[in-house]
């Protein structure tokens, strides 16, 4: 497939397989040394004696072995005396597959070996799967009988409520049969304030003969609008959760002891939005990448990440490029709300770091903490 695709694109390349007589391995070699045209020597491990590749600048490892020792062969064979140019290994893994449990399997065994056999280990201690520290337990003491009915009716109580109220919340409150004119206008008002700022309300509660919504972040613009919807006949007021919560610590002496909830984002089933998931895909991919060492591709993912999350917010169709990045987000994002201005600096430093020819491990790992803290926020989802 691969040298397939090399000829649709007029790379140059041989292949090395087991049907290739071993006379004529060293034909195949020298003309990826010696010949310009030849950019893309493509190997199985058929290869592994005698294989020596150091003309070569980049290893694409398109599977992962279970032997760690023959992922070190491959990487060996670039990697031979007379080497004088910089080495890029990549390993490409399908996120969420069974290959990314095999990648796994293999540094496992490399930990074992390092703490085990090695003498000049860097680590006293060996990490074992839970299955395997449960049978341990087990066998050295006598298993805790599991209780028959697990709480009582009183711990059982809360979570019954809870869920009661939850679903509650979800559901409509009004029934349209028996809707008064009051009762219209107040509907009327929700269905403004969830058009208005759709995923972005997390709840809408009634007090007082108003409306109060909760919003994790609002602007200017935002309280002009709920100013706008107050003058239609019934009062919106906008507050941030943590100001919830606050209110909600006064208990009866709160002025919202008496609130009915109208809505609750979290008794809704999510609407996630196609550049959210792409967003959450390309974290994973770089959470790889960053296991491996790759910190250059990773960081682009990265990126590319936090773009999409922030686009997802404004329910746009596509994200930004990185050309358009900056201006986008000081004319659009951060006025609007998408993002306060620590986020903005994060996702801008991203993006300056994908053209860097070195990335220091540590650099690298805050970004892939501002990315996981922005693509996972509580309000995109």
């Amino acid at each position: 497939m691969v040298e397939e695709l090399a000829k649709k694109l007029h790379i140059g390349s041989v292949r090395l397989h087991g049907g290739v007589p071993t006379a004529k391995r060293g034909e195949l070699m020298d003309r990826f040394f010696e010949d310009d045209a030849t950019q893309l020597f493509i190997s199985t491990d058929a290869g592994g004696v005698g294989l020596n590749l150091q003309s070569g600048s980049v290893l694409i490892n398109l599977d992962i072995p279970w032997n760690p020792a023959i992922l070190d062969q491959r990487i060996a064979r670039i990697h031979r005396l007379g080497q004088k140019k910089k080495v890029q290994i990549i390993l490409i893994i399908a996120a969420d597959s069974y290959e990314e449990r095999v990648l796994q399997l293999v540094q496992g065994k490399r930990d074992l070996f390092n703490n085990v056999v090695d003498p000049l280990a860097e680590q006293d201690t060996v990490g074992v799967s839970k299955r395997m520290l449960e049978t341990v337990i087990e066998e050295l003491n006598e298993k805790e009988p599991t209780k028959a009915s697990g709480s009582t009716a009183e711990e059982e109580m809360p979570e019954a409520v809870a869920t009661e109220s939850s679903e509650r919340a979800s559901a409509k409150i009004i029934d349209k049969q028996e809707e008064s004119e009051e009762d219209i206008t107040v509907r009327r008002t929700i269905e403004a304030v969830q058009e208005r700022w759709g995923n972005r309300v997390e709840r809408i509660l009634g007090t007082g003969g108003g409306l109060l919504v909760v919003i994790e972040q609002f602007n200017d613009e935002d309280a002009e609008h709920a100013n706008d919807l107050s003058l239609q006949g019934v009062g919106v007021a906008l507050i941030d959760p943590r100001t919830l919560i606050g209110l909600q610590r006064l208990g009866a002496a709160s002025p919202i002891a008496g609130a009915a909830p109208l809505f609750d984002a979290e008794g809704q089933q999510p609407q996630i939005s196609p550049l959210q998931t792409q967003a959450e895909e390309k974290l994973k991919a770089a959470e790889l990448l960053v296991e491996q060492h790759c910190f250059t591709s990773a960081v682009e993912l990265l990126a590319s990440a936090m773009l999409l999350t922030t686009a997802a917010k404004d329910d746009l169709k596509r994200a930004p490029s990185r050309e358009e990045a900056a201006v986008w987000i000081y004319s659009h994002a951060l006025p609007k709300g998408l993002l306060v201005p620590d986020q903005a600096n994060a996702l801008l430093r991203a993006i300056s770091l994908i053209d860097a020819p070195e990335l220091p491990e540590a650099l690298l790992q805050e970004v892939l903490g501002d990315a996981r803290e922005l693509v996972s926020a509580k309000e995109l989802s």
